[in-house]
């Protein structure tokens, strides 16, 4: 686990990750192959790009990220999310979660609880996340700042 406030020290960049129209056309799921096979396509690629490109090493088996930005409910909530291969449990209905994943908050506005909670893998049971977690499933919390990064 990595937490690191005040990630992105571009201010420009910062501002520009802001602006509505980045959020408001961000579809629901999106693939990126990595910049070691296509340059970024766009904002989110980029943020993607600057994150990893430090962390990853010379030679890396991965093969792309899958990225989103989270949108309220109706009723002002955000669903709990199960990091997967959402492909996998489309196309073979099998759940495989991911080696190592990351959540950036690129803004903060007008926010209620919002805690990032991660369970731990022993939560799923026969090939089934959980569908709701307490205290006793031992899940971490961690709150919302803008500008933080945390990688799991």
């Amino acid at each position: 686990m990595l937490l690191v406030d005040g990630f992105i020290k571009n201010q420009k960049l910062l501002n520009e990750l802001k602006k509505d129209h980045h959020w408001l056309n961000t579809p629901a799921y999106n693939w990126w192959d990595g910049w070691w096979s296509v340059k970024p396509r766009n904002i989110w690629e980029t943020t993607i790009e600057i994150i990893w490109k430090n962390f990853l090493p010379p030679g890396h088996k991965f093969c792309g990220f899958e990225y989103w930005a989270t949108k309220l409910t109706d009723n002002g909530e955000v669903k709990w999310h199960h990091d997967k291969d959402e492909k996998l449990v489309r196309t073979e209905k099998k759940l495989v979660t991911p080696i190592i994943g990351h959540i950036y908050y690129a803004e903060i506005v007008d926010l209620e609880g919002g805690f990032l909670e991660i369970a731990p893998d022993q939560n799923i049971r026969k090939g089934k996340p959980l569908d709701t977690y307490t205290i006793n499933h031992h899940t971490e919390r961690y709150m919302p700042v803008e500008n933080r990064l945390i990688i799991f």
